[in-house]
């Protein structure tokens, strides 16, 4: 049986896009990870700006309540902070939130564990080797470096300011064939 042509009367035929390739996983364990005290401390800062950001909220609702109770402000100025306050605190826990959550860069034997940053968001995500296309290693203390590494898809990848080794770095932009700028 022949197919119809669309433009005679027969209907589309609708193909599946082809499944994407698995993700490849690191085998056995990292060979650089990051510095755990440099993790925890940028973990805990982020939680401290997401408790201050729950902290303002409140600060500009009460604020907001008592200058419309007390008849120093009219109560639509009052309802625009509340609302201003509701729209951005989303967003802020959000950042902080994601923030808090990033774990330390990990350097495996067949790739790399990181964070690939997207607008507001972070994810943890391991490339392969053949993946990685461009970095950059930016030393933010004597010894300790900041690595954001370019992916296929387009992507970054991103360590914590301070958290590789010069030796870490050394190694990933050995496997990375060059590719690291490093300042």
């Amino acid at each position: 049986m022949r197919a119809t042509p669309i433009h005679e009367g027969g209907t589309p035929v609708v193909r599946k896009a082809p499944p994407e390739r698995p993700q490849p996983l690191p085998d056995g364990p990292p060979v650089y990870t990051g510095d755990p005290g440099v993790v925890e401390a940028w973990r805990a800062r982020a939680r401290r700006e997401e408790r201050l950001a729950r902290a303002g909220t409140l600060g500009i609702a009460v604020v907001g309540a008592i200058a419309a109770a007390g008849g120093v402000a009219p109560p639509i100025i009052a309802f625009a902070a509340l609302a201003g306050a509701a729209l951005l605190y989303p967003l802020l826990v959000v950042v902080t939130g994601s923030r808090a959550a990033q774990r330390g860069f990990e350097v495996h034997a067949t790739g790399v564990w990181g964070t690939e940053r997207r607008r507001l968001l972070r994810f943890r995500r391991f490339a392969p080797w053949t993946d990685l296309t461009m970095g950059e290693a930016r030393e933010v203390a004597p010894g300790r470096f900041h690595l954001q590494v370019g992916l296929l898809g387009g992507s970054v990848l991103s360590s914590i300011p301070g958290e590789l080794s010069r030796e870490a770095v050394d190694y990933i932009n050995e496997r990375a064939a060059e590719q690291i700028r490093i300042r």
